[in-house]
């Protein structure tokens, strides 16, 4: 499951697996912005360890809802491989990748 906290006036979801080692629901990622999709996002992926094609629909999915309506998403602490999955797949043009929450919070309320 997906939990926000507020940063600022930036919102950060993080992915806290409701078993260790669980898959990651990317499906509720959407959930999780649905009623705050005008406010800045970071979602933090620190603890994902593997991006899949499914998942990386869901994930544009989401941010493409989100920026529509006029908000902001970036990602922050991809490991090696999400962080090159992200960028072969061009989704770094979508989303900015930040090596930490605190530098996305930043880039996102302009700090």
């Amino acid at each position: 499951m997906w939990k926000a906290e507020l940063h600022g006036v930036v919102r950060v979801a993080t992915w806290c697996p409701p078993i260790s080692g669980a898959e990651v629901r990317w499906d509720t990622l959407g959930d999780c912005f649905a009623n705050q999709t005008k406010d800045r996002w970071v979602v933090d992926l620190a603890e994902i360890r593997l991006v899949t094609s499914e998942g990386l629909a869901q994930i544009i999915g989401a941010v493409r809802r989100v920026q529509l309506s006029g908000g902001k998403v970036a990602f922050a602490r991809p490991s090696s491989l999400v962080a090159q999955i992200v960028r072969s797949m061009h989704l770094d043009r979508l989303v900015p990748l930040h090596p930490e929450v605190a530098t996305a919070v930043a880039a996102l309320t302009g700090v």
